[in-house]
């Protein structure tokens, strides 16, 4: 019932493929229960941070989601030796932290809690940009990958620190 709404009232939803629909369902439900466990509810980016700097020394840098989603958005938000517009449209306001992630990508950071830091301020943006409706300008077209990623961190995390 509700894919057929959405079928049917949201441009470009209907041509999503299942597996897109999917990364962005399960994404839905990954971040809100990594707000709820871990966030207190309230996600922000100094929270995350602060989570980053108690997880420095878990290995959870190391593990393969993390690396994963870190080796794909360098390759996606840096290119010909500078960020991209990609990286851009991820919109980072003031206070969050963008100058750190463009450090991580770029290389210029590769300490553990720099890699964690950075690869759940992106998840946290992407958040952002879905929950207050820039992804749906465009027909979530080129997410998946997005948030695939974002989903094997997010159940690596969860995983490890939720308590689940």
């Amino acid at each position: 019932m509700y894919d057929d709404w959405l079928r049917a009232n949201v441009p470009g939803y209907r041509d999503l493929r299942g597996v897109e629909r999917d990364a962005v369902t399960g994404f839905l439900h990954f971040w809100a229960l990594f707000e709820g466990r871990l966030l207190d509810e309230h996600a922000g980016p100094g929270k995350i941070c602060d989570l980053a700097a108690r997880w420095r020394e878990d290995g959870l840098a190391r593990s393969a989601p993390v690396r994963s989603a870190l080796n794909y958005w360098r390759r996606r938000y840096f290119a010909n030796g500078a960020l991209n517009v990609r990286f851009e449209s991820l919109l980072f306001r003031p206070n969050d932290r963008g100058e750190l992630v463009g450090a991580v990508m770029t290389e210029e950071r590769d300490d553990a809690e720099s890699v964690v830091a950075a690869v759940l301020l992106i998840i946290y943006r992407l958040r952002n940009n879905l929950f207050h409706g820039l992804k749906w300008q465009y027909g979530l077209a080129d997410q998946e990958g997005n948030f695939r990623h974002a989903n094997e961190v997010l159940m690596e995390v969860l995983e490890r620190y939720g308590e689940l």
